[in-house]
């Protein structure tokens, strides 16, 4: 715990702004609370997914059932989030631009219900960017996030 509250307390050094600290602040408590029950947890629930993954793609590609299309990006969308409690942010950089490929298609084929799921996902691949790439290319999702929300008001 002490080491938790001096990594907090380094970072008011830094200038950073409230989206930096948000971001760093959730990576600390991942780093500092993920212990091995929850780490193997979340490694059954990936391969839970992933099973999950297979089975809807291959309804979705295989035998045509577009109606699973949703699901299947919902599937891409909770493996990468629990991929990124795991910090295997390649991984889960890959599946949410998956989901967001599945929900941008749905959504110009007139399923603007989805419009929310296809922000999340933005937001999901923006966390990603963020511990891979850095500010700019997380920023650029965040954007597009919060574009499709205001879009969807209007």
């Amino acid at each position: 715990m002490e080491v938790r509250a001096e990594a907090l307390k380094k970072m008011k050094k830094y200038n950073l702004t409230p989206l930096q600290q948000a971001i760093l602040i959730n990576f600390i408590e991942k780093l500092f609370f993920l212990n091995e029950k929850e780490e193997k947890e979340f490694k059954e629930i990936v391969k839970l997914f992933s099973s999950v993954i297979k089975i809807r793609e291959n309804s979705v590609f295989n035998l045509g059932k577009k109606d699973m299309e949703k699901d299947l990006a919902s599937a891409f969308m909770h493996s990468g989030n629990s991929l990124c409690n795991l910090t295997r942010y390649e991984e889960e950089e890959k599946e949410f631009r998956k989901a967001i490929e599945i929900l941008e298609r749905m959504v110009r084929n007139g399923k603007i219900e989805l419009e929310n799921e296809l922000a999340r996902a933005h937001m999901g691949l923006g966390n990603s960017l963020y511990y891979l790439t850095g500010h700019k290319e997380a920023v650029k999702e965040f954007k597009k996030a919060i574009e499709i929300l205001i879009c969807s008001i209007i």
